[in-house]
């Protein structure tokens, strides 16, 4: 009957184990920098850009579901073949803020990036400017 118990016991906590590495090796995202802020730019200047690095820092290969923004005036660049583990891309990130002709000041966009990432399944990666006349 020890035995058994003991059997038991093991089992229990190999298979408790084995539930850790196998979430331990999912695939996990990171934007570097999770944001960015372009300052001030005068709207008749046209179209500006930056670019975001997308890290995969999991253990299996990250999968892009779909790459969008919030409007028409931010377009996201980025070839959406799977990254393996340990693997980095750019992603070139535009606005234009001519897209807009009557609005100045603050703007706030986001683009989102949906992955196999089981902790972070949609990132949101946030761009700002101040347009000016």
């Amino acid at each position: 009957m020890k035995k058994l118990i003991i059997i038991l016991v093991l089992a229990a906590g190999a298979f408790g184990l084995a539930g850790c590495v196998v979430q331990n090796s999912a695939p996990k995202i990171e934007v570097i920098p999770a944001s960015y802020d372009f300052g001030e730019i005068v709207q008749s200047k046209g179209k500006v850009s930056t670019d975001f690095v997308v890290k995969n820092i999991g253990l299996a290969p990250l999968k892009f579901n779909k790459i969008s923004t919030s409007c028409g005036c931010t377009v996201a660049e980025m070839d959406k073949s799977d990254l393996t583990a340990g693997e980095s891309r750019n992603m070139k990130v535009h606005f234009d803020p001519e897209a807009h002709k009557d609005q100045f000041g603050p703007v706030v966009r986001m683009v989102y990036l949906q992955t196999s990432d089981p902790e972070t399944p949609e990132l949101e990666v946030q761009i700002k400017a101040n347009v000016i006349k």
